[in-house]
């Protein structure tokens, strides 16, 4: 019997982690558009689109999904979703502040990613609370209806029109349709009334705020850290440039997706073990296996990246292995990063990332300062390294210190 549940779990397991490689596996197609139809430069317009939204959104969800499966009294769903639902308006908001304020980039790219990332943000939450009540398959069931319908929406409209941004607007519609079919009914189901009437309801979102806040402030300058590159060529190179070395940078964005889904997947369960005192011996086959993966995909990258980016996107995306190298490196050490992150979620150690996080920037602010007159593909790459390397070895001292 335990067995059978044992390969249930795994089964679950796989589900989810393919599951999100699929979402990742159509942002990546968005990009392809772009690159098809503009080049390198198209790509680079998508690439910092998506680098000045996506660290605003994640601030804004406040770490909620991961609060909600983790917190030992948390408040109801209702509260959780009310409070995401107004962030993410107030997200859109400052992110369209911030096109209007620059001038290298247009509001007809940011506006379908802002919609797109205001329902995928909105789903996320409702997904938390299945995945928190052991409704795995719809979890992955919501993920492959996202990855499908994005897809194929995007694909026909860009098949009919050949207009990368008309294929922006029918993913948006797409997650729209996915929350709407999966995560308004989670929250009929999984509605509980809040006795003490307004109050009582801000008390609660104060709450989840105070909880969240550090692990919003943390998962936000690590986002930031994922697109740093981008912002940095921004300023101190060219879109083409940009757009080159956002081909080659998918790999780190699939790799943090699949981390971060490999770390979803134990979140929940590790909990458990934790609460029944088993922690430390349960602990042992994610870390080993995190561990793996990261050996795996630093090889891959290195070896396969320079001759599979003209394939995917034409001769003029062409990389050379030594461009790689610092993204290779990156990819082992993100690997260790949420090993330790992992931990130190189960054992709610929320600031404990914060400072993580933040020691990483100010490294990767230091590293830019010095590089910022070698503007360059390899440049923005060792800021990926520099990065990584640095949330790895804060993430594994705060663990140490956390048990101790």
């Amino acid at each position: 019997m335990s067995r059978r549940l044992s390969l249930r779990g795994w089964g679950s397991s796989l589900g989810l982690t393919t599951g999100y490689l699929a979402r990742a596996a159509t942002q990546w197609f968005l990009l392809w558009f772009f690159a098809a139809t503009a080049g390198p430069q198209g790509a680079g317009q998508f690439s910092l689109a998506m680098a000045l939204s996506a660290p605003v959104f994640i601030f804004s969800q406040l770490g909620m999904r991961n609060l909600y499966m983790s917190m030992r009294d948390r408040p109801g769903l209702s509260t959780f979703f009310n409070l995401r639902t107004i962030l993410s308006l107030a997200a859109g908001g400052v992110v369209l502040t911030i096109v209007a304020i620059r001038s290298d980039i247009g509001a007809s790219i940011v506006g379908p990613v802002i919609a797109i990332k205001f329902f995928d943000s909105l789903t996320d939450i409702c997904v938390g609370a299945l995945h928190a009540n052991g409704r795995t398959s719809r979890v992955t069931a919501s993920m492959y209806a996202n990855a499908v319908g994005t897809t194929t929406g995007a694909g026909a409209v860009f098949y009919l029109t050949g207009d990368p941004i008309s294929s922006l607007w029918a993913s948006a519609v797409a997650s729209a349709l996915v929350f709407a079919y999966f995560g308004i009914p989670v929250l009929r189901a999984y509605r509980t009334p809040t006795f003490g009437g307004l109050r009582a309801r801000l008390t609660e979102s104060g709450v989840i705020a105070r909880s969240g806040l550090p692990l919003a402030v943390a998962e936000a300058i690590s986002t930031l850290l994922a697109y740093l590159p981008v912002l940095y060529l921004a300023e101190t190179a060219t879109q083409t440039e940009i757009g080159l070395f956002s081909t080659a940078m998918y790999v780190i964005t699939f790799a943090n997706l699949f981390y971060s889904s490999t770390q979803q997947v134990w979140l929940a369960r590790l909990a458990q073990e934790h609460r029944a005192g088993r922690l430390r011996a349960a602990a042992m086959p994610p870390l080993i296996a995190m561990a793996a993966l990261g050996l795996l995909g630093a090889g891959a990258t290195f070896a396969l990246l320079p001759p599979l980016l003209p394939v995917i996107y034409g001769p003029e995306f062409g990389l050379t292995h030594s461009q790689v190298a610092p993204l290779a490196i990156a990819v082992l050490m993100l690997a260790f990063s949420y090993a330790a992150n992992l931990l130190l979620l189960v054992l709610n150690r929320y600031t404990r990332q914060l400072y993580v996080a933040a020691s990483a920037l100010g490294v990767s602010l230091v590293t830019a300062f010095i590089l910022w007159d070698h503007g360059s593909i390899w440049a923005a790459g060792v800021l990926v390294a520099t990065a990584a390397c640095a949330r790895a070895v804060g993430a594994v001292t705060a663990l140490l210190r956390a048990e101790s």
